[in-house]
């Protein structure tokens, strides 16, 4: 929807239309532009996620030079959260641009984090227990997949608007961050790490 108005110079109603891909205008019906609007829809649909796949690289980098994990996952998702809370207000500006930044600044924060998050369970995990502690967030991971969207879908249809559930997932994003940035498990796990750094220099 936000990539055809882009595309057209369409206004956005965040309440819920007939279609979502047509409009009826004295009992004719319009859909969203030809063969090459789509293919602009497509590629611009690609930004988003190509820009956060660079993204994730570079985050990857990042963390791995400085060997942190809090503030590269935490800022992030806290970030992101808040661009994407500003949705509803950026759709009222006379560009879709900002909006259209605001959906990439979502994508980057829900993606991008990936590397540096699995490096902390990978750390996190007690000798021994690594497939289980993959298995048990993979699957915490899974239930969200499925959690997410129904929660997104039914409050859309009781309120008939987008805006709440925007909000829900701005609040997901930014309870993540938050999460992220005020968890002291990795303090704990260099602060154990490094008798062990002593112990190999010592036998040096």
């Amino acid at each position: 929807m936000l990539v055809h108005a882009l595309i057209d110079g369409n206004s956005i109603s965040l309440s819920i239309p007939g279609s979502s891909t047509s409009s009826s205008v004295g009992g004719v019906t319009k859909h969203c532009g030809g063969k090459e609007s789509q293919l602009q829809a497509v590629l611009l649909s690609a930004i988003p996620f190509g820009t956060a796949a660079l993204a994730a690289v570079a985050l990857g980098h990042s963390s791995e030079i400085r060997q942190e994990r809090r503030f590269h996952i935490g800022l992030p998702l806290a970030l992101g959260g808040c661009a994407f809370m500003m949705l509803p207000l950026l759709l009222k500006l006379a560009s879709h641009v900002p909006a259209f930044i605001a959906v990439t600044a979502a994508v980057i924060a829900a993606d991008a984090t990936t590397g540096p998050f699995w490096s902390w369970v990978h750390n996190a995990a007690v000798p021994g227990t690594g497939a289980v502690t993959f298995a048990a967030v993979n699957s915490v991971g899974k239930a969200g997949g499925f959690l997410g969207p129904l929660s997104f879908g039914l409050i859309l249809h009781a309120t008939g608007s987008y805006v709440p559930s925007i909000l829900l997932v701005s609040a997901v994003l930014i309870c993540g961050g938050a999460m992220a940035l005020l968890y002291s498990g990795e303090r704990w796990i260099q602060y154990q790490k490094l008798p062990e750094a002593h112990c190999e220099m010592a036998q040096l």
